[in-house]
């Protein structure tokens, strides 16, 4: 567990340094530092995570019969290293390679705040949905390209991203959205509260689950095994309306008038996205790994609030709150409860 807290403290310090650093040198060499210290223990991990048993079996699956069922990047990947004789281990150097290098398009001034979240919300998630951990940085990617007015750009790293992720493809009517879909923040909230009562009550997870429209899927399986196909163990009492709650101050403390109307609609629609992924896996356990894929939102949403200064004290001290509770009942619960199955921290030389 301290590893983490060790790795999380180390990260932040170095990525609120860069923000700050005058000297372009300098600034190089310590986001360096830091693609370093997020990569070396992703690559160098040995046995933890959910899936690594899992991504093991489908190397050596592919090694036999040269056929897998996962996405087209992935079985590059593991074409890549049979081809080369690597180690199987070599999977997960590459997919971590991957995750945290295109977090890099992330604009100085927002960078510190940016990967500190992404670390409190996504790091260690990403030693366990390796695959889907790929495509999460790929679409903050094009979230950042979006911004900048690289819309064309921002719509290929989507497509690139679902190479590794089929899941990735959720982003797209997202992104589209995002483009062209105009959202104040009184229209937002007014969606927001709609849309939680009329999911909350019509209990929209169990229509789907029982619809006709996943048999045809890859994901069918998840609907007859009981683990995904129940409700969540959190989906009652004060925890569930404590985080959506949450959620709800954060996107009241992004400023609407501070910033341009294409950044505050993305952050909205994101939004919008995540407390509805959030309702639909209170319902559903199944819909976690949806809620998982919109972790983006908190990204998004914290940026915002904190390169937009407020002249309210209120304010202010309400955001460094926010950024409290991300710590405490996000990163430090979780490690406290094993979430992702990466405690206690082994290494391929253990």
């Amino acid at each position: 567990m301290f590893f983490y807290i060790y790795l999380c403290l180390f990260v932040f310090i170095l990525s609120f340094s860069y923000t700050k650093c005058k000297n372009p040198y300098l600034a190089l060499d310590i986001k360096i530092l830091i693609f370093l210290f997020l990569f070396i223990p992703a690559a160098l991990r040995f046995g933890i995570g959910t899936d690594y048993v899992n991504y093991v079996h489908i190397f050596n699956t592919f090694k036999n019969t040269n056929e897998i069922q996962q996405e087209f990047g992935w079985k590059l990947i593991n074409q890549f290293v049979l081809l080369n004789n690597l180690p199987v281990h070599f999977i997960f150097v590459i997919a971590s390679f991957l995750t945290y290098f295109a977090l890099f398009w992330t604009d100085k001034k927002s960078f510190w705040i940016v990967f500190f979240i992404y670390f409190l919300y996504l790091y260690t998630t990403s030693y366990n949905a390796v695959r889907n951990a790929i495509s999460i940085t790929f679409f903050w990617a094009s979230y950042t390209c979006l911004l900048k007015g690289k819309k064309i750009k921002g719509f290929l790293l989507i497509l690139l991203g679902s190479l590794f992720h089929s899941s990735a493809l959720v982003y797209i009517p997202v992104y589209l959205l995002m483009c062209f879909l105009r959202l104040s923040k009184k229209k937002t909230l007014i969606i927001a509260v709609i849309g939680y009562i009329l999911l909350a009550r019509l209990r929209l997870a169990e229509h789907i689950m029982d619809s006709t429209f996943l048999q045809g899927l890859r994901y069918a399986a998840y609907i007859s095994r009981k683990e995904y196909n129940t409700a969540s163990s959190i989906g009652s009492g004060f925890g569930i309306l404590l985080r959506q709650f949450f959620l709800f101050l954060l996107y009241a403390l992004c400023d609407e008038s501070k910033s341009d109307k294409k950044e505050f609609n993305a952050v909205s629609v994101l939004f919008l996205f995540l407390l509805f992924s959030d309702i639909l896996m209170v319902q559903i356990v199944i819909f976690s790994r949806l809620l998982t894929i919109f972790y983006v939102a908190y990204m998004a949403c914290f940026r915002h609030i904190f390169i937009y200064k407020s002249k309210n004290a209120y304010i202010e001290v309400m955001k460094w709150g926010c950024l409290a509770y991300s710590i405490v009942f996000v990163f430090l619960w979780g490690l406290a409860t094993n979430q992702n199955e990466v405690i206690p921290y082994t290494s391929i030389f253990d």
